[in-house]
């Protein structure tokens, strides 16, 4: 989807949607769980570099560069890119298992995944298709922009915390995060309800 909106509000903009890139993630994500369900914790670090890899290579191919503007769309790019990071983090808890024994990084893959990843893309897909199906501008404005920096801010913070490690200054870092997160939330939703409360103000059905 990341290139199918680029293509439509970025000029010059060249399509590559591999089939091979799809297909490449989801046998690898379907290979990662039957080896955890088996056991086999120690395989792990190869197929989440093969993810990590394969991940970071969709993204370059879909020319980021040339998606940062519009905001609306820069912001689906960047939450995006919490992807290969997640799975970069998940491949360096994953040596720390095979080299030590323990697990490397606390639970800041998980945490870049979850709040990184896909909170980032829920508030700026959600965010477009709800100005789209509105019948307005596909513009996010300061305030929205604010939201999603806000999210973004909540999951790094989350992230160096785990990286940290305990101590009186994960709890600081954690309390920041729940801040930020309710306060980037819950702004989002008071600006985005009265749009679901209206009728679409270009006179359309919808």
């Amino acid at each position: 989807m990341l290139p199918f909106f680029a293509e439509s509000a970025v000029g010059n903009y060249t399509v590559r949607r591999p089939l091979w890139l799809l297909i490449a993630v989801l046998t690898l994500c379907y290979l990662r769980l039957a080896l955890g369900v088996a056991g086999w914790l120690r395989t792990l670090a190869v197929v989440d570099a093969a993810l990590c890899c394969v991940t970071f290579y969709g993204g370059i191919l879909w020319q980021p560069w040339k998606a940062l503007s519009p905001a609306l769309l820069g912001t689906l790019f960047l939450a995006y890119f919490w992807l290969p990071l997640a799975l970069l983090l998940q491949t360096i808890r994953d040596l720390g298992y095979v080299l030590t024994g323990d697990w490397w990084l606390g639970r800041a893959a998980i945490h870049a995944l979850g709040m990184g990843f896909m909170a980032g893309l829920l508030v700026a897909m959600v965010t477009r298709v709800t100005l789209g199906h509105a019948g307005r501008a596909l513009v996010m404005n300061k305030a929205l922009l604010g939201c999603f920096a806000l999210v973004q801010a909540a999951a790094l913070t989350r992230v160096l915390a785990e990286i940290a490690g305990p101590g009186d200054r994960l709890a600081g870092a954690l309390t920041m995060s729940l801040v930020l997160w309710l306060a980037g939330m819950l702004a989002w939703i008071v600006l985005l309800t009265p749009i679901y409360l209206r009728p679409r103000i270009d006179g359309r059905p919808g």
